[in-house]
This record gives C-alpha cells, sequence and structure tokens, in this order.
C-alpha cells in the first residue's frame, strides 16, 4: 500500500498483526504519520490521543469542516452491537479528508466483507497518493481539500472544500458512484494538467 513499515514502531507491529489476524491488508497510512501511530483500543489504531468515538463519523467530518485540526489517522473497528459493527477509517490531512465507515458483516457467515474493504483500502491507497501528486505539482488551489465520505451506514459523497465552511454546500457534494472512483478522477494530475 502507502509505504513499507518501519520495524520500530510498536503501534504499526501491533496494527499489522491486527489487521492481519483478520485476514486484511495493513490500511494506507500516510508517509507524514507512520512514526505518529499508537494503540488507541484493542481494535483501533492511530495518531490522536483524544477524539470522538470512532462510530461517530458525523462527528470526525463536522470537526473537520468547522475548523484546523491536527493531522490524524484513526482505523479500526467500533460499533453498537453485533450488526452495527463497521471498519473505520478516518484520515484528514492538509490535502485530503477521508472518512469511510464500512460494514463488517462477520457475524453473517454468508456475507464476508473482506473484499469490500480491501477494495476501499487499495481505494484509499490510491486517492492518497494521487492528491499527493496532484499537490506537489501545485495543481490544486491554496486552502482546498478532497473530502471523501463512504458509510454503509449514513450515505456517500466527495468534494472540494475550501477553508472551513463548518458545513458541505450540497451544490459542490458529489454522490455518483463509486465515489472514491469519481473522486480519484477529479483529482487533477500532471497527464491531465498538460492536456
Amino acid at each position: 500500500m502507502s509505504t513499507a513499515i518501519p520495524e520500530t514502531n510498536y503501534a504499526i507491529k501491533a496494527a499489522n498483526k491486527y489487521f492481519e489476524d483478520l485476514q486484511l491488508p495493513m490500511p494506507p497510512i500516510p508517509l507524514d504519520l507512520i512514526d505518529k501511530m499508537y494503540i488507541f483500543q484493542a481494535d483501533v489504531f492511530g495518531t490522536r490521543r483524544e477524539a470522538p468515538l470512532i462510530y461517530d463519523s458525523a462527528a470526525f467530518l463536522k470537526e473537520a469542516i468547522s475548523g484546523p485540526v491536527e493531522s490524524y489517522l484513526l482505523v479500526g473497528y467500533g460499533g453498537h452491537g453485533i450488526n452495527s459493527r463497521a471498519m473505520h477509517y478516518y484520515c484528514v490531512t492538509e490535502k485530503i479528508a477521508l472518512f469511510y465507515q464500512l460494514f463488517d458483516g462477520l457475524s453473517e457467515p454468508e456475507e464476508d466483507p473482506r473484499g469490500h474493504i480491501d477494495a476501499a483500502f487499495y481505494g484509499i491507497d490510491l486517492l492518497i497518493k494521487a492528491i499527493d501528486e496532484s499537490h506537489n505539482n501545485g495543481l490544486v488551489p491554496s486552502g482546498q481539500r478532497l473530502f471523501v465520505v463512504e458509510s454503509d451506514f449514513y450515505g456517500r459523497g466527495w468534494g472540494w472544500i475550501k477553508d472551513y465552511p463548518g458545513k458541505i454546500d450540497p451544490s459542490e457534494w458529489h454522490t455518483k458512484e463509486p465515489v472514491a472512483l469519481a473522486a480519484l478522477y477529479d483529482i487533477p494530475s500532471p497527464k491531465t494538467a498538460n492536456d
């Protein structure tokens, strides 16, 4: 995915083992956050010491559109019982804000969510790499961030949000699915900038 895992980071090793035991790939970790990872809870890993409950994706989204927050990553399971547990992946940087909440369904033997979660992690990795390349080439206007929301419980959407408006402008919010792929195609790249 995004990078090699440093052998010196205990939290990274624990997270790697945790996801390996679930037969899932290690989620993408932006390079600048790798050395800041720690074990947040038994099944949640991240770079924040204090945060809303991981299941409250709306609180994380509201926080990111309301004012500056230090870059962070939180990833792991959370929920209110066996039928609402979900894999969560929240990553907020000055370039991108990703909020994924994917129903795990592991309690339902006929519904194995691993392919869905694996595909989501792959899409996240592509988004992080594409946004980094776009920013490194000066193709994204200052103060603008790509927001992507993929929740199996609360809906999906994506859009470019400038500064901190406190709310999402519906005219700037897109819901074409697959959301991650549509957002990926909208990221300016050096190839399309030269066409």
